[in-house]
């Protein structure tokens, strides 16, 4: 898979990257994903509950500081 869009919320609060990948996943098709960047754990357990909420899947990886949340719609 491959990501369409990025959210690079290092240096965002929770709201404002809760907001961003809302306006971005609207339209998202099966089988597409949505990167998420962000830098503390408080906004990386927000994106969770969130796409829990959402029906979303999150993968994550790490690089350095910086959790990589791959957010995704189920198949």
């Amino acid at each position: 898979m491959e990501s369409t869009s990025v959210v690079d919320g290092t240096k965002k609060g929770c709201t404002g990257v809760i907001a961003s990948l809302q306006k971005m996943v609207r339209d998202i098709e099966e089988g597409k994903q949505v990167e998420v960047l962000v830098v503390d754990v408080l906004t990386k357990r927000d994106v969770y509950e969130w796409a829990a909420k959402k029906g979303f899947l999150v993968n994550e990886l790490r690089h350095g500081a910086v959790y990589r949340l791959i957010v995704s719609r189920p198949s």
